[in-house]
């Protein structure tokens, strides 16, 4: 949902711009949170206005691997795995913000030879889907 939209909603419904309540308004409202981005109490951070990006760049990395369970099982039916994914896999960057666009975390994966790696994994709730890159497959492996 874009600002805009946001904001019409909340100015829409009446709630309060800092909490979200719909039983009072932003001058009434007695929370201690602030907004978890620029830190103010006067919006919640879900309406934090970030600055119009100026430039964005188009990055698209074309990945072809092999996916197998590290202890070479075989998949099941109860865990299909595609064994070959092509995938086009685009994303944007912001040149000038400072800020974090999509969540990541340091995960910790079992090697073929029970050796525990450390990966980055991107954290996207909305997808279905699983990727791996071609270098982390390749570690995984040798």
């Amino acid at each position: 949902m874009k600002f805009s939209e946001r904001m019409d909603l909340v100015k829409t419904n009446r709630l309060c711009f800092n909490c979200l309540s719909q039983y009072h308004n932003l001058p009434n409202c007695n929370s201690k949170s602030s907004c978890l981005v620029c830190k103010k109490s006067n919006h919640h951070t879900l309406l934090h206005k970030y600055p119009d990006p100026l430039c964005f760049e188009r990055l698209e990395d074309t990945a072809t691997t092999q996916v197998q369970f590290a202890d070479n099982r075989q998949p099941s039916q109860d865990s299909p795995v595609q064994e070959h994914i092509n995938s086009n896999v685009s994303f944007f960057i912001n040149g000038n913000a400072k800020s974090v666009l999509i969540n990541t975390a340091r995960v910790y994966v079992t090697d073929s030879r029970g050796q525990k790696r450390p990966l980055r994994a991107i954290l996207d709730s909305a997808r279905e889907n699983n990727f791996i890159t071609t270098d982390a497959s390749r570690a995984l492996r040798d």
